[in-house]
């Protein structure tokens, strides 16, 4: 069986290297979008992410949100 998303990338990307690095400008794009401070981009990715201080104020207000969603759903639910 033949991959399409496999090949495109193959054509666009010619070594793995490429394509990680790819990644990693559009995930710092991303995250400095998100948090300005973080101050990210390709060539300190993995170096800003080290600690996973960073990664914890991220995931922080996804989790909160989450919460306070959940919350909210389940407060609806008729009581059996």
């Amino acid at each position: 069986m033949i991959n399409i998303a496999r090949i495109c990338l193959e054509i666009y990307f010619f070594r793995a290297d490429e394509y990680l690095y790819a990644m990693k400008e559009d995930l710092a794009e991303w995250l400095n979008n998100l948090y300005p401070h973080l101050d990210m981009d390709a060539e300190n990715f993995f170096k800003r992410l080290e600690t996973g201080e960073n990664l914890i104020l991220v995931s922080v207000p996804f989790y909160k949100k989450q919460h306070f969603l959940f919350t909210i759903f389940f407060a609806k639910l008729p009581s059996v």
